[in-house]
């Protein structure tokens, strides 16, 4: 009888354990988060400051004249733009014949970086003269005051012509000698209705009748030259524009623009290895000299352009796009040059600077918990589950932390299928 008893208590405690662990294992599967794996689109953000670039002609012209076309209004090469049949701009032309003097007398078009040399250097001279003029006229001293305005006009002068004349940085001396030639053969004009193409306009766009003064300063010719430097002082360089001078034309060309934006070095693009490695194949291929041909060949040849990285970004609530052509590396800080040439929207022509989001990292993936990461033999993976309830390990390559999320490319993770059950808390 206490035999009996006592195999009855054993397989009481052997149910009972067998329960026990049934009941943990349970507790435990269903105490585990779950979450079904889809492959997203998964997309990065930098917020920052971007310059328009853009080939824009604006031109003065002597009397004003009652035009037919809106201001902002798109216009072709030949459109009529007003029935007037006198144009007098033969003063606009001697003030860039006066220009071009200045530059070649000067050799100021040898300079690579006249604004970083001389712009700052012309401010602290004329801080220096007006607190002298103060003091002299504090005493009456005529004289003084006479050589101290003197020379203060002359550094004035000396400031705008600087200014003025950036539109012609990098143009050889031969190109500006035949420039003086062409424009010295200008007159004005009789007989036929205003176009675009009388008023020696090469391209259509959109027409203004008013300058901003960045006009000289944001040419296509600036490329090149830009610095972070540049571009952070170019307020301080825009004093002066030309509208107080009889009629103001501008057009702004809407086939392209460039977005310049200075980011930090340690801000690193998907797209810049690629970049860099095209434009060098591109340049080696052609033999070009300097990066201004390398961008207008770029602009010329759209195939070339389209084999470029592409990049998004997101501008009063529009998505749009353009061609990564150079990164430029200054110091601590870089330059990314980005030209759009495909459904521009129109309202960026209007603008000098803006402010963008840029995509800098576009993949599709799995975006989950970093804890959802294991070590196995010092690798990565994580835990599915299997037909409902066995655990499987999957080994994963980690491209991105995000915070408390870590994402898995889905090109770089070809063991991970849309459809598993991910363990969150493994």
């Amino acid at each position: 009888m206490a035999r009996k008893k006592k195999r009855t208590n054993n397989t009481f405690f052997l149910y009972l354990s067998i329960v026990t662990i049934l009941v943990l294992v349970w507790v435990n599967h269903n105490s585990k988060k779950m979450e079904i794996l889809y492959a997203n689109e998964y997309k990065k953000t930098y917020e920052v400051e971007a310059i328009m670039i853009k080939n824009e002609a604006v031109m003065n012209l002597k009397d004003k004249i009652d035009f037919s076309v809106k201001e902002g209004e798109r216009v072709s090469i030949n459109q009529v733009l007003s029935d007037s049949k006198n144009i007098a701009f033969s003063e606009y032309y001697n003030r860039e014949i006066d220009m071009i003097n200045w530059l070649i007398d000067n050799d100021a078009y040898r300079e690579k970086n006249i604004f970083d040399k001389d712009i700052t250097n012309i401010d602290k001279q004329l801080d220096k003269i007006e607190k002298k003029l103060k003091w002299a006229k504090n005493f009456d001293n005529e004289d003084k005051i006479k050589d101290l305005n003197k020379q203060k006009d002359e550094l004035v002068k000396k400031k705008y012509y600087i200014i003025r004349s950036f539109q012609y940085m990098g143009t050889s001396k031969e190109e500006l000698i035949t420039l003086k030639e062409k424009y010295s053969d200008m007159k004005d004009s009789t007989g036929s209705s205003i176009t675009l193409n009388k008023l020696n306009f090469g391209f259509p766009g959109y027409i203004y009748f008013h300058s901003d003064g960045y006009e000289n300063l944001l040419t296509t010719n600036v490329l090149q030259y830009l610095t972070p430097e540049f571009i952070a002082n170019i307020d301080k360089y825009n004093k002066s524009n030309d509208n107080s001078r009889g009629q103001t034309v501008k057009v702004v060309d809407d086939s392209y623009m460039y977005l310049g934006i200075v980011v930090p070095n340690d801000e690193v693009f998907a797209q810049e290895e690629r970049v860099l490695e095209r434009k060098d194949e591109i340049m080696k291929s052609i033999k070009l000299d300097g990066l201004n041909e390398y961008y207008a060949y770029l602009n010329s040849r759209v195939d070339k352009l389209r084999s470029l990285p592409k990049i998004d970004f997101q501008y009063d609530k529009t998505q749009n796009s353009g061609y990564i052509v150079d990164v430029r590396e200054f110091g601590e800080e870089k330059i990314i040059l980005i030209e759009c040439k495909d459904d521009i929207n129109s309202k960026i022509f209007t603008e000098r600077n803006i402010t963008v989001d840029l995509f800098t990292y576009v993949r599709d993936g799995y975006l989950i918990p970093a804890k959802s990461i294991v070590k196995v033999d010092e690798k990565d993976n994580i835990v599915i589950l299997s037909k409902g309830y066995l655990k499987k390990y999957v080994e994963v390559k980690v491209t991105r932390k995000d915070g408390k999320n870590v994402f898995l490319e889905t090109s770089e993770n070809e063991n991970i299928t849309d459809g598993m059950q991910l363990i969150i808390n493994p």
